[in-house]
């Protein structure tokens, strides 16, 4: 029986959405002084950070490797959107409610039955 309890509490949302926040600002602050080449390493780098704490609490939302290193590094090249938050927060969320992705509440293909 799995634990039905959120991965991501409460504080852990307030507390990483605060790092991500000053993450974004940190990056765009890089952008505007190195045309977009130190805010991409700075959120390139920190979203490793967030991986391994994804990936220490067992984050099965963004378990492939698309959904964990290309999608986030695609959505920076948003401007000015903070884009660490919004993708740790979606993390987070889909997370905490895996009825909201669907295939998530499926762990195998037998669990699939008409």
């Amino acid at each position: 029986m799995e634990n039905d309890a959120p991965k991501f509490s409460l504080l852990e949302m307030i507390v990483g959405t605060m790092i991500c926040l000053v993450i974004d600002f940190l990056a765009a602050l890089g952008d505007l002084l190195s045309v977009g080449v130190f805010g991409f390493l700075i959120q390139a780098l920190s979203w490793l950070v967030f991986t391994f704490w994804f990936t220490i609490k067992g984050v099965k939302a963004t378990a492939t490797l698309s959904k964990r290193f290309l999608i986030p590094i695609i959505v920076q090249i948003l401007p000015i959107i903070p884009t660490i938050t919004i993708t740790f927060l979606a993390t987070a969320y889909f997370e905490n409610h895996p009825e909201k992705l669907g295939a998530l509440q499926h762990n195998d293909i037998s669990s699939f039955k008409k």
